[in-house]
């Protein structure tokens, strides 16, 4: 996998995969409640309070749906109009506040939610930067931006890969498709995480998506970003925001090394 600068183009190639790809939707329509459980807990835990509330890249609307009926005024906005029609067939309009939008480019006033969330998407920006300025943008002071993705840097996730296909299970296409793809997959990401523990700065990296449906649905595979919570948290220290959690730390290792979990969990204040 050859890390890489995105060029503008990779921008409207995943803007045109992700309006048009009817198995995806069809992927996604298929979620049920279960799979917000963790998204919806965060938010839970450290929101109570929050009753404005944007879900940034809501996919059908399922987890907007459900942060609604906790008795909170949420807007959901995903790029794909075709996610969100999947979803009014599947789940109905309740009345539910959704808008086909590009959080690259969010279409509210500045400081106009109490807390922004992000579940399972900052992975596919192709531009994270200008995704978590966008974020910042809309959320008012003291609020809250809550993150929860796949830590694509993690040494954890090939290493699972490789027992996995010792004891004769499946490979993982495109990550780790062979025992040794992933050993060697978990060094090079093992030798990422020293050096950016050694960086000031937060420093994005990002990879080609693949975007045939054969091997994507469900795999991250069309994942651009690569994603890392110590860039995340860096970028928004510079911001003046104070961090409240950065990883899920269900594990032993996870909790000596928080770099390594396997799930991002970002919970920041705007200060």
């Amino acid at each position: 996998m050859n890390v890489f600068s995105p060029p503008q183009e990779l921008r409207e190639r995943l803007r045109n995969f992700y309006k048009s790809s009817r198995p995806y939707a069809g992927h996604l329509a298929a979620e049920e409640e279960a799979y917000f459980n963790r998204y919806l807990s965060l938010i839970e835990r450290y929101g109570a309070q929050a009753r404005m509330l944007l879900d940034a890249g809501c996919g059908t609307g399922l987890s907007t749906r459900l942060l609604s009926e906790k008795g909170r005024r949420a807007v959901g906005v995903d790029l794909s109009e075709l996610f969100l029609k999947e979803g009014k067939k599947r789940h109905g309009e309740n009345g539910l506040l959704l808008a086909a939008a590009d959080i690259l480019a969010l279409p509210f006033q500045d400081e106009s939610f109490d807390l922004v969330s992000s579940y399972l998407v900052v992975e596919f920006l192709p531009d994270i930067e200008k995704g978590l300025e966008e974020m910042c943008r809309v959320l008012r002071r003291d609020g809250l931006l809550v993150i929860i993705a796949p830590n694509l840097l993690s040494p954890l996730w090939p290493l699972r890969d490789f027992f996995r296909m010792l004891a004769g299970g499946p490979a993982r296409p495109v990550w780790c498709e062979t025992p040794g793809k992933a050993l060697k997959t978990a060094w090079r990401n093992l030798c990422v995480l020293v050096q950016k523990a050694f960086q000031r700065r937060p420093q994005f990296l990002y990879r080609e998506p693949d975007l045939t449906c054969e091997t994507v649905v469900g795999r991250d595979s069309d994942s651009a970003y690569l994603v890392c919570p110590t860039d995340l948290t860096r970028f928004l220290k510079e911001r003046g925001f104070r961090i409240l959690r950065s990883g899920s730390r269900s594990g032993l290792i996870e909790k000596l090394f928080p770099f390594f979990a396997v799930a991002v969990e970002v919970v920041a204040q705007k200060e």
